[in-house]
């Protein structure tokens, strides 16, 4: 097709331009036609369509090779947005059975107190302790084979490179995704520090490196930090501040790779300051665990990573699941916590979703 426009410009998807002065001549003064392909940009939803997405706003570059920030709509209810993506949420139901003990990491009267897990649950991280604290001993189980529920556990209680942390003290560790590498609270309390094996079934952990908590210390010498939580992603990082009111409470950091440090964290909105430190993520970061002073575990949800977590069920109280220092494994269908009340009855177990 060719279009002819005096004084002006004419486009049609994947035709020819021809831009005139008004005496007809080609306004680039080369005397002669002067073409050049053009093209017309998709519509919103088409945008959305090609690029298969269907909710949240999308940054994106359109058909035409420019930039463009689109919406994409809204999911129906209870379905959560994800990379742009309506997804059923892992945790979309929060009734589980009755625990079962892990025999091989629990030991008869004393205490054993869940540390950390990782979301497949082969590697689980906890201290025993003989009369509630206040010094804990350590260790790391693994799953051997994976599956097998039969778990071998090697003591970490005073390996040297894991000195700088509070590793004797209750809620001030948790494990990275993959089981290699713990991390915790520094033994002053005012940061966080990693420290890394090579492989699952050592215990080789190197020296401790505080690179990607840098941005994250208490303000007052006073205040301390616990309850480390990380997503199975490695993108996002819960805490609690304690010991000072003008800043206790339950913080959020998220990152936008796995290779750059924390930023500071931000402190949560209500209603998670109505509980008292965090206990897990879910592998989605839809679902977060918190706990009460009551050792209760509750969990507020959200339906995107842009938005504010909240009750579910509000105004009834929101979903409680079994146990205490309670982690869902990457599906939700299973939660690892602590159960059996009185300190030298404490033990870890595992709940299955019904």
């Amino acid at each position: 097709m060719r279009v002819i426009v005096l004084g002006a410009l004419a486009a049609v998807a994947c035709g020819e331009v021809h831009q005139t002065n008004a005496d007809g001549n080609p306004s680039d003064g080369s005397g002669g036609d002067a073409t050049r392909d053009a093209c017309v940009p998709e519509s919103d939803s088409a945008f959305c369509m090609r690029l298969g997405k269907d909710c949240d706003q999308l940054m994106g570059t359109d058909n035409c090779g420019q930039s463009r920030t689109a919406s994409c709509g809204a999911c129906r209810s209870a379905i959560a947005c994800l990379a742009n993506v309506c997804t059923t949420p892992v945790c979309s139901s929060f009734s589980y059975g009755p625990g079962q003990a892990f025999p091989s990491v629990n030991s008869t009267s004393v205490q054993d107190a869940l540390a950390g897990v990782t979301p497949s649950g082969v590697t689980i991280l906890y201290q025993r302790g003989q009369a509630c604290g206040p010094t804990y001993r350590l260790f790391i189980a693994d799953e051997t084979p994976p599956t097998s529920r039969q778990y071998v556990s090697l003591e970490l209680t005073g390996l040297g490179n894991l000195a700088v942390m509070r590793a004797s003290t209750e809620e001030a560790l948790n494990l990275s995704a993959d089981g290699l590498t713990i991390i915790g609270v520094t033994s002053d309390g005012t940061g966080f520090t990693t420290s890394s094996r090579s492989a699952r079934g050592q215990m080789d952990f190197g020296a401790a490196s505080g690179t990607d908590f840098a941005a994250i210390r208490t303000a007052s010498t006073a205040a301390v930090l616990s309850s480390p939580v990380l997503s199975s992603d490695g993108l996002a990082f819960y805490y609690q501040i304690y010991n000072d009111p003008t800043a206790n409470g339950i913080y959020e950091s998220v990152r936008a790779s796995a290779t750059v440090p924390f930023p500071a964290g931000t402190l949560m909105p209500a209603p998670v300051q109505q509980y008292q430190n965090p206990t897990g993520i879910s592998s989605d970061r839809l679902a977060l665990f918190l706990q009460n002073s009551s050792f209760a575990v509750f969990v507020l949800t959200r339906l995107s990573l842009s938005a504010p977590f909240a009750n579910p069920n509000a105004p009834n109280p929101p979903p409680m699941v079994p146990g205490w220092r309670t982690r869902p494994l990457q599906t939700c269908v299973r939660l690892i916590g602590t159960s059996n009340p009185g300190c030298l009855n404490e033990d870890t177990f595992f709940f299955d979703r019904l």
